[in-house]
């Protein structure tokens, strides 16, 4: 079994791969899709499945409350994102993507999104599983670590 270190150099060097092999191809995608900010879309991207308290949000990207409210707001306007109370405490309000905001996030990725289904499709069902199950364990603990957890 492969140490940490290996590991981490097998990441390094296939990351690369993935990303050239899927790559957008930023002429041919000029004019498509919605025409959101990077700061939209790094705040859509950051929005997990289970959604997310706007504070969090703000705290976790740096920025103040008042900026990612209306920001949020924005967001909301354009039908990207839905602000609804939690389940736990209506008077908190919880982040969550609407399917336009999914739909943003997929034409505004750096990963052509037929080209990731494209490779995809190449693997059983139970492989795409374990491919999407392991980059998000990884996403979660790179996020983890950059905070220093």
């Amino acid at each position: 079994m492969a140490n940490i270190e290996q590991m981490a150099r097998d990441i390094q060097r296939h990351y690369p791969r993935i990303y050239i092999a899927c790559h957008v191809d930023h002429r041919a995608r000029r004019g498509q899709g919605p025409t959101i900010s990077a700061r939209d879309q790094t705040i859509l991207a950051h929005v997990p499945n289970a959604g997310v308290r706007p504070q969090a949000l703000a705290a976790h990207l740096k920025v103040t409350p008042s900026t990612m409210s209306a920001a949020l707001k924005r967001l909301t306007a354009m039908g990207f994102i839905t602000m609804a109370p939690e389940a736990k405490d209506a008077r908190a309000k919880v982040v969550r993507l609407a399917d336009a905001g999914r739909a943003a996030l997929s034409q505004t990725s750096v990963l052509e999104s037929s080209k990731v289904k494209a490779a995809l499709a190449r693997l059983s069902a139970p492989e795409r599983a374990a491919v999407v199950r392991g980059l998000e364990l990884l996403a979660d603990a790179a996020q983890a670590a950059s905070k220093g957890g």
